[in-house]
């Protein structure tokens, strides 16, 4: 079947926007990697900008790797030119374009190696597949966001440059838009943050939709959940489920600290729930700290589950009473604190 190319993802619309961070979030398929690839490839061509292209682990970097310009040449672009990708250093790659070089690549994993090097040509960074599904076998590296900095000043120093995140629509909780405090609207196609530095596109393209629902994949999962992530651009692991904010009458009982993140526990004695939100009392006594890392000397911290805060959240999630401000909330306070005990 014969598809319209006008359906796939364009990224020119999103770097009008003039950002410096640029998250690309959409259902899969979209052509984002596919069109991201392409325009930096231009980009080097016509400007001599070099790229850097990163993903998380060496594993996934060295698969991406293989066949990396291979999508692009089968579609019949660039047919005067030559590709190749080549390790010029222990955990650093290069793209070459006619001999020349294009671009680097390494892994987050192994970036700091490279903080002694230099960058001078690099203009763009392409950080594929940046947000992760919960329950797989990657994960979130140790304080990634932190990492993610350190690399782009190796890179860019007190140059201009603009990277471009991309990723499947997986879910809000993750530990970018949690340091950049991004709240997603979920009509809304661009939201800019950081007073302008950083945009969030969420990648909806209605003839794309209604092309891919037509396919045989799409007509097999078409009114899944699966099928709502994979057509629709759906978060696929926010269910929207506990997700309330705390009713007027509800009083502070406490605080917590997870992942270096104060929370207020609420409770409302009427209804008997417990709410857990962003609005918290800093001179409360019960502050419960759930790791060495987050522990200091005005916390309790939690080595056993015994302590009477402890008890009631434990509770209160087993009954189906416990309510979060957002899914962010949510996930963060299941995976540090009830993840424990289920």
């Amino acid at each position: 079947m014969q598809v319209d190319k006008s359906i796939f993802y364009d990224v020119k619309p999103l770097l009008s926007r003039n950002c410096f961070i640029n998250f690309i979030v959409g259902g899969r398929g979209t052509g984002k990697t596919f069109g991201c690839k392409k325009f930096v490839i231009d980009d080097f061509i016509k400007n001599k900008r070099q790229f850097f292209y990163i993903r998380r682990f060496n594993t996934e970097l060295e698969l991406s790797l293989t066949g990396f310009f291979e999508q692009l040449t089968k579609e019949g672009l660039y047919p005067d030119y030559e590709f190749k990708v080549k390790k010029i250093q222990k955990n650093l790659f290069a793209f070459y374009v006619n001999g020349e070089i294009a671009g680097y690549a390494c892994a987050l994993t192994t970036s700091l190696v490279i903080k002694s090097a230099s960058f001078p040509e690099v203009y763009n960074l392409i950080f594929d597949e940046v947000l992760l599904a919960r329950g797989t076998s990657y994960h979130y590296l140790k304080n990634e966001q932190i990492l993610f900095l350190e690399l782009l000043d190796s890179i860019f120093r007190l140059r201009n440059g603009r990277c471009l995140l991309l990723s499947n629509a997986i879910s809000v909780a993750n530990p970018y838009y949690d340091y950049w405090n991004i709240r997603p609207k979920i009509d809304k196609r661009f939201d800019v943050y950081q007073n302008g530095l950083i945009c969030l596109e969420q990648v909806r393209n209605q003839d794309f939709i209604e092309t891919k629902r037509k396919s045989l994949v799409g007509r097999l999962i078409d009114g899944t959940e699966y099928g709502d992530y994979s057509i629709n651009n759906k978060m696929l692991q926010d269910d929207g489920a506990f997700i309330a904010w705390k009713p007027a009458g509800a009083k502070i009982i406490g605080t917590l600290i997870v992942d270096n993140r104060y929370l207020g526990l609420w409770s409302d004695y009427r209804s008997g729930s417990l709410y857990i939100n962003g609005a918290y009392n800093p001179n409360c006594k019960e502050i419960l700290a759930f790791s060495a890392s987050d522990h200091n000397e005005s916390t309790f911290l939690l080595l056993k589950q015994n302590n009477y805060l402890f008890e009631k959240l434990r509770t209160a999630f087993q009954y189906g009473c416990l309510y979060f401000e957002n899914e962010s909330v949510k996930h963060n306070v299941l995976k540090y604190v009830i993840g424990s005990l289920y």
